[in-house]
């Protein structure tokens, strides 16, 4: 190293005896040590113990370390004298060759004049490669010519190809604008002939309703008159059995013939469903007078049940029963006390299409009343015992509707209910919205049915039977008009409801809570109603 300090020795025994190549004390040695120790390169010839050695050495100067190799002189010398022997065996082989030498040279003579006449061929041939090369740059010229004019031409198709894409795309979205114009014109023609039949329909209504009012009240007031007459006569007849228990045979065969006890006690009935009936028929005409308002165009303040019982009365002779048939009861849950702000007449209007709409879903669904004749003609009554028996059906039929609880579940009750039900429901959503519920047991729909129940024109009744916007009409009046909501829920076999959501106050800009989220079946404001002291109004068909 940089200090004379050995660093490897071949023999390993000499690193441990000497700390220190410089202190040598052989001169020569300690010359070769001193010029490694500067970092120089060289060979030499000394004497290293009886033999002749040559020693060459270098420098390591990325570690500042200097290597030395010993080689014998005898080695050296022994390759020196194969060096002569190969040198003269070189100089055999150059003589040789130099012979070889004359004999290829006059070989090479021959091939030059051979090259001569190849190099005259080649130049020939240089002539023919460039005209050909001047040919293929011509037609390479062409050919580049012909590409330029492809491509401009691809361009000019590529421009027309989107400019026809652009006019397509314009023409399909002007198409589409035209359909969405011609069927908003469409719905409008609807809205408006539906609109103006409605208020045909009220001015009709509202003359037949006057025509009818006059006899009614006649008939009306003269009933307490001949109730009157009626209690006269059978204190009469009570006055004479009491001075007479034994009349006369033909009096008293009478008597048995007609069952006088009977009809003393049915006619007080008879003269009360009478009394009934034109106290219906008197509301029938203020219901119609209420309903025939369709054309009113501003908003009041309104009870929203008076409209609902409105409408029922006047759908009343649908659900009546039919011969073999029972008919469709409905149940009221009335929960709303406070008046609503809306178009009155436009809110029957839906009113009179849901209930309209569950009135035929319930149509193929009621239950035959084998205890009532199927024949018209059997159905008038011919003899005093018919009328009894009536009597006691209709007796019946009045302790199984009192038998039922007050306070129940009225949508599951709804829907287990044998008979064929339709609820209505009306609750305070929130301090500023009100919720009306309109449900059925019918068989309800597929949800493929329920998703275009709202679309125009799309009916599932048969030809001449629905026109398919009155469920179209609805939306509009709940949606665009009142600003509300109008959800359906329904389920093959698990009956159809419909939510109507309003605000209370048509000036409110509230937005109304998302109806998807509410649930037909288990909806916590639905559950938690019926456990307060709600009382739930059966409306049931009469049977007179």
């Amino acid at each position: 190293d940089a200090q004379g300090k050995p660093i490897a020795h071949p023999e390993g025994s000499r690193l441990s005896q000497t700390n220190n190549l410089l202190s040598t004390n052989n001169l020569v040695w300690k010359n070769v040590y001193q010029t490694m120790v500067q970092q120089k390169q060289g060979v030499q010839r000394v004497k290293l113990g009886q033999e002749w050695v040559y020693v060459a050495y270098a420098p390591l100067r990325q570690a500042n370390w200097s290597i030395a190799l010993v080689i014998p002189t005898e080695q050296v010398e022994n390759q020196l004298n194969a060096l002569n022997t190969l040198a003269m065996v070189v100089a055999g082989v150059l003589a040789i060759a130099s012979m070889i030498g004359v004999q290829q040279l006059r070989l090479l003579e021959q091939a030059e004049d051979r090259s001569t006449e190849l190099a005259e061929t080649n130049s020939k041939l240089k002539q023919e490669v460039q005209e050909r090369q001047r040919a293929e740059a011509a037609l390479l010229e062409s050919q580049a010519d012909l590409e330029n004019r492809v491509a401009a031409r691809t361009t000019e198709l590529a421009t027309a190809n989107q400019v026809l894409q652009t006019s397509e795309a314009q023409l399909k979205q002007q198409a589409f604008q035209l359909e969405q114009t011609l069927q908003e014109l469409q719905q409008t023609q609807t809205h408006l002939i539906q609109t103006e039949k409605m208020s045909s329909l009220g001015q009709m209504i509202a003359g037949v309703a006057h025509e009818i009012n006059n006899p009614v009240n006649f008939i009306h007031a003269n009933l307490p008159y001949a109730e009157q007459y009626m209690q006269d006569l059978i204190q009469l007849i009570k006055i004479y059995q009491a001075h007479y228990p034994n009349p006369v045979a033909a009096v008293q065969e009478k008597a048995d013939e007609i069952d006088i006890d009977f009809l003393i006690d049915d006619l007080a009935k008879v003269l009360e469903s009478m009394q009934m009936g034109t106290e219906r028929i008197r509301q029938l005409v203020l219901s119609l007078r209420n309903f025939s308002r369709l054309d009113e165009a501003e908003k009041k303040e309104v009870d929203i049940h008076e409209g609902l019982d409105n409408t029922l009365l006047i759908l009343q002779n649908r659900l009546k029963p039919k011969p073999g048939y029972l008919g469709i009861q409905i149940v009221k849950n009335y929960r709303n006390p406070y008046p609503v702000e809306c178009y009155p007449g436009q809110l029957n209007q839906v009113f009179m299409n849901i209930l309209a709409n569950a009135i035929d879903a319930l149509e193929s669904t009621r239950i035959l009343d084998s205890s009532q004749p199927q024949n018209p003609a059997q159905n008038q009554l011919t003899s005093y015992a018919e009328r009894k028996a009536i009597a006691a059906e209709r007796e019946e039929m009045a302790r199984f509707h009192q038998s039922m609880p007050q306070q129940f579940d009225a949508r599951q009750s709804t829907l287990s209910c044998p008979l064929p039900t339709i609820l209505i429901q009306t609750t305070v959503a929130d301090p500023q919205w009100i919720e009306i519920r309109i449900s059925d047991n019918g068989s309800g729909m597929p949800e493929e049915v329920r998703k275009k129940v709202f679309d125009p024109f799309f009916t599932t009744k048969p030809v001449g039977k629905g026109t398919g916007i009155g469920m179209s009409i609805s939306y509009q009046i709940v949606v665009e008009k009142h600003g509300g909501q109008l959800l359906c829920n329904s389920a093959p076999d698990e009956g159809t409801e419909f939510i109507i959501r309003i605000p209370a106050r048509q000036s409110q800009t509230q937005v109304a809570p998302d109806l998807e989220r509410l649930n037909i079946f288990s909806h916590p404001t639905t559950a938690q109603s019926y456990e307060t002291n709600t009382q739930n109004s059966w409306v049931n068909p009469p049977i007179h």
